[in-house]
């Protein structure tokens, strides 16, 4: 009997061990150990501070767009009255205006309808200037980002007295007294056809008589002389297309 006992208790023990393990509430229990599931939390301080750095970032870059757009673009043109610091007037076909400039502020110098580059020491008065910019938020002031020195033109009309086909020069005799114009490589002419308007020109096409509106640089060295930048060239006797007659046809 003790035999065939023992080997009796062995397997119910065994069973029991077998139906407890397979049991849901025992599959459930917590336990209090840790498990080795990787947390989704950053716990690595060189992580988390980028993360922080990326944030400030993005707010930089939304308030720099909020800026922007606050900015509105501006232009002003006109002669240089005062530089006092980085503020300047200029004396504009509309009146005074003023404006500023930065060190981040560029500068060109037009010279012969080339462009090249400047410098903010140049800015002196009777400086003819463009400026090209972005208003502040109140529109009250222009912070310019682009500054180009003009050339200093002269605006001449009258009729040529005299053609020196030799030095390419003219004699024009405007309201005030006679002006000496070179007429020079870059120079733009343009003639008036009556007709067909505005036709290109050129030097041979100028005669006595004829009146011109010149738009010039003052020459340094003498008084009354310039050179021409571009010349438009009203003819005295306006010249007319040649019109064929047609024969009248008989009754």
């Amino acid at each position: 009997m003790k035999e065939h006992y023992f080997p009796k208790i062995i397997i119910a023990v065994l069973l029991m061990i077998i139906s407890i393990s397979a049991s849901p509430s025992f599959a459930q229990t917590k336990t209090p150990f840790p498990t080795s599931k990787p947390s989704l939390i950053p716990t690595d301080t060189g992580i988390i501070d980028k993360l922080k750095q990326i944030e400030i970032l993005k707010e930089k870059i939304a308030t720099r767009v909020a800026e922007v757009r606050n900015q509105q673009k501006g232009a002003m043109f006109g002669k240089i009255i005062s530089v006092e610091n980085n503020l300047i007037t200029l004396q504009s076909p509309g009146g005074e205006q003023k404006f500023t400039f930065s060190e981040d502020t560029l500068v060109f110098k037009m010279e012969n309808k080339t462009k090249t580059e400047g410098k903010i020491t140049e800015l002196k008065p009777g400086i003819t200037i463009s400026v090209m910019g972005n208003y502040n938020e109140t529109k009250e002031n222009l912070l310019a980002k682009y500054l180009y020195i003009q050339e200093n033109l002269v605006r001449i009309n009258g009729k040529i007295a005299e053609v020196d086909k030799a030095n390419f020069t003219l004699n024009v005799r405007a309201k005030d007294t006679t002006k000496l114009i070179d007429f020079e490589k870059y120079t733009v002419t343009s003639i008036y056809i009556k007709g067909k308007g505005n036709q290109k020109g050129g030097f041979s096409k100028f005669k006595l008589g004829d009146t011109v509106f010149i738009s010039a640089i003052p020459n340094p060295k003498e008084e009354n002389r310039y050179s021409a930048l571009r010349i438009i060239n009203l003819p005295a006797s306006v010249i007319t297309p040649t019109q064929s007659v047609s024969p009248t046809p008989t009754p």
